[in-house]
């Protein structure tokens, strides 16, 4: 008999500790400085990181609330009323208030659906929500770059899933028709899951195209709106209301982080799913409800956002600007329909790091540039009057680098590239050095905005 040879064993710390994981491997490199920065300051278009003046690209503030002074008021005046812990306990249990379910119709108004239950969390809500919502027998088709969060909330699936190519509606179809004969053989159904923002290119979902293929197919839609709520459509209720699709979408979900700045998560739909799963969702049933002090200043926010369509109007104004300023100069900022930015460029972490190691790294302005004319990176240096210099080819590109804008409706369209932020807003190009850039923790890409010379490469 052939004998069966034995793996040494490893300990599980030894093994994480050299491994580092695909995000963990820049570690060293990113740590403090594209990872992990530490922003100080007023939250607002400009604050301070090590020391300097930055513009800040990446908050979640997409109408401008978090600083808005009836907002500051109605949660300074909640936070006096209930403090943090009000109130204690789960919801099913002794954590339910008139508030929450106040917010629950008034969110419910606003997206056009039946019902809605509030969640503690958008990312542990959403994968929860699709744990509750589905068995072994049933199907789940998703787009294939759908938030982590979905693709975790999948992972929970004990039954098939199918991904379909981004965006794809002919893919999409594809999966649907593997999904339907499975769900047939086990006796199942099938649930379609897809983003109405996506967060990474800017793209909305194709909803309206996924909705027709309800003609030909059976299955319930499931979209996961976290940047569209709030400032997509006529009155803001979310990409499906813009694509003129609300009535095929059947569960919307969303948050209060982006366009609402706070915390916290919802989902709506018809009444009877909503009230399965305010008894099946299981992150929502054994946790803590969400307190008070969020509660009511979502109601505030919810009111303002409701009844100020110039906060929508601004943020778009300033989309617009700074798209068509980057496209005008050359720069790839792919097919996005939405105020999310991405800017396409080849390389990786190695090209769009300022050094072997940023923790060391003495002068913030390494990164970026103020108008072109002091700006240092591994690919090229200024020699100090407005000339650039290129350096040594950096070592073979891994991947693509996709740095995404997150905009704000008080945020001035001032985008350090080129100068393009002198051409914009010539009043506030001066007060700032350079931008700090955004790191997405859930994607093993660092997102880094790099300038692209006057008819030289990108780097």
């Amino acid at each position: 008999m052939g004998t069966t040879q034995k793996k040494d064993r490893m300990d599980i710390f030894e093994r994480l500790s050299a491994d580092g994981g695909p995000i963990g491997q820049h570690m060293d490199r990113a740590h403090g400085y594209f990872a992990f920065p530490k922003l100080e300051g007023e939250l607002g278009p400009h604050m301070k990181f090590r020391g300097k003046d930055m513009i800040v690209w990446s908050l979640n503030n997409y109408l401008g609330l978090v600083n808005h002074p009836e907002v500051r008021k109605a949660d300074a005046e909640a936070a006096v009323k209930y403090g943090m812990g009000n109130p204690m306990g789960a919801r099913m249990m002794s954590g339910n208030s008139t508030q929450h379910e106040t917010l629950e119709k008034i969110i419910s108004e606003f997206v056009s659906r039946e019902d809605t239950m509030l969640l503690n969390f958008g990312y542990q809500g959403i994968m929860s929500c699709i744990d509750a919502l589905v068995n072994r027998r049933d199907v789940i088709v998703y787009d294939a770059e759908s938030h982590a969060c979905i693709v975790d909330g999948v992972r929970l699936h004990m039954g098939h899933r199918y991904a379909f190519k981004h965006n794809n509606i002919e893919d999409c179809e594809k999966q649907l028709e593997r999904a339907t004969e499975m769900a047939a053989k086990n006796g199942g159904g099938i649930l379609l899951i897809t983003e109405g923002v996506f967060g990474m290119d800017g793209e909305q979902g194709i909803l309206k195209e996924i909705v027709a293929l309800k003609k030909k197919y059976q299955f319930r839609i499931l979209i996961d709106d976290a940047h569209g709520f709030g400032y997509m459509g006529p009155t803001g209720g979310g990409a499906d209301q813009a694509q003129g699709c609300q009535s095929g979408i059947d569960l919307y979900f969303s948050t209060f982080v982006k366009s609402m700045g706070s915390i916290g998560a919802f989902i709506s739909g018809p009444k009877a799913i909503i009230k399965y799963l305010r008894y099946n969702t299981r992150s929502q049933i054994f946790a803590k409800s969400l307190p008070l002090i969020i509660v009511e200043g979502m109601i505030k926010r919810m009111e303002m956002t409701k009844n100020m369509p110039e906060l929508r109007e601004k943020l778009w104004s300033n989309v617009r600007k700074l798209q068509q300023g980057l496209k005008d100069r050359g720069f790839d900022i792919g097919h996005t329909n939405s105020p999310v930015t991405p800017i396409y460029m080849k390389g990786g972490v190695a090209e769009a790091s300022p050094g072997p190691d940023v923790g060391q790294i003495r002068d913030p302005q390494t990164v970026g540039s103020g108008g072109g004319e002091h700006a240092v990176d591994e690919i090229g240096g200024s020699l100090g009057d407005g000339r650039w210099e290129r350096r040594p080819d950096p070592p073979a590109p891994r991947g693509p680098v996709e740095p995404e804008i997150v905009h704000q409706a008080t945020h001035p369209v001032t985008a350090h590239v080129d100068g393009l932020a002198r051409e914009l807003t010539p009043d506030l190009a001066d007060a700032v050095d350079v931008e700090v850039l955004r790191v997405h923790p859930g994607d093993v890409r660092p997102e880094l905005l790099v300038p692209q010379r006057p008819g030289g490469r990108r780097t």
